[in-house]
């Protein structure tokens, strides 16, 4: 259950910083969701191999 914990707390947060750096370069919204994606995925595999 951690590893669920870990990863809906990471989207939003890359969610957010991907969102503070498009806005700026007038980026699409849908970058930001991608680099929330990302960075979800990321921490989910980085749980799974410290498992």
């Amino acid at each position: 259950m951690h590893q669920v914990e870990r990863v809906l707390s990471t989207f939003p947060q890359s969610f957010i910083g991907g969102a503070v750096v498009t806005q700026p370069l007038n980026g699409s919204m849908w970058y930001a969701a991608v680099a929330g994606g990302v960075g979800a995925v990321l921490a989910l595999g980085k749980g799974l191999v410290a498992r």
